[in-house]
């Protein structure tokens, strides 16, 4: 009996991959989030922005991951320098996604603004012209509160 695939990470990187064939990575513009429409609330993305470090700004956070971190981090620019805030987490796998090492897979645990412990999962899908010249990376990220 064939069984939907349920999990995030799996489902979000097969649809990379699709839009993926042969190229390097995709680029953002082919990216429709209503393609995943049941996950794109769980997912956020972020533009990069070279400068001598890496900056990434959030363009989209989901509500759940919102209600979750328990702050909007929309609009919000981070680099090295500011790992202190909750959404910091991610900084090093959004660097070693945008270095060039393609998609990758994280899980973990952290402890949100509430004082709450949240394990999660998530995969880091990158988008651009080339490894050379990323422009995005598209975050998919599931999560139990404890």
């Amino acid at each position: 009996m064939y069984m939907e695939e349920k999990r995030l990470t799996v489902r979000m990187r097969k649809y990379w991959d699709l839009l993926c064939k042969e190229k390097e990575v995709p680029k953002i513009q082919q990216f429709n989030h209503a393609v995943i429409e049941d996950l794109w609330p769980y997912c956020f993305m972020v533009s990069i922005e070279r400068t001598d470090k890496p900056a990434y700004k959030y363009e989209y956070i989901g509500e759940p991951i919102v209600h979750m971190y328990g702050q909007d981090l929309n609009g919000i620019v981070f680099n090295e320098g500011m790992r202190h805030f909750l959404g910091g987490h991610v900084f090093d796998k959004l660097t070693e996604v945008s270095g060039g090492s393609g998609p990758v897979e994280d899980e973990g645990h952290i402890v949100n603004y509430q004082g709450q412990q949240v394990k999660y999962r998530a995969c880091f899908l990158p988008f651009g012209k080339g490894y050379k010249d990323l422009t995005h990376i598209v975050v998919g990220f599931s999560y139990r509160v404890f």
